[in-house]
């Protein structure tokens, strides 16, 4: 677990961090660890999975009183068990926003 400078609170690692697009010393100059795939699964659902690494968005709701380990969302391998519901995601518009890509994401567990 990856750990605080000046602060022993462990975090689960792999924590998901969002940031402004960078450009890149890549051919096609895009930062692609910030783009994610989003897939539509069981009772309207959906999977999000980074593109680079190939993993999935997954909450970790732990109840621990420590900000760095509840309800964080890291980036984990799929999980093949179709009961799990830790990888799904809803997907709501934000109410009053003009923008088609913003939007706000719900965890469904």
């Amino acid at each position: 677990a990856a750990m605080f400078l000046n602060y022993p609170i462990s975090r689960p690692g792999f924590e998901v961090v969002t940031r402004l697009t960078n450009p890149m010393a890549v051919r096609d100059g895009m930062d692609h660890t910030q783009f994610w795939l989003v897939e539509e699964d069981l009772d309207n659902t959906y999977s999000i999975m980074q593109y680079t690494s190939g993993k999935f968005l997954q909450a970790l709701a732990s109840g621990s009183e420590h900000w760095q380990q509840d309800h964080v969302c890291v980036v984990r391998s799929v999980d093949m068990d179709a009961t799990v519901t830790t990888q799904r995601w809803f997907i709501q518009r934000i109410e009053g926003s003009d923008s088609q890509v913003e939007v706000r994401l719900v965890h469904a567990e």
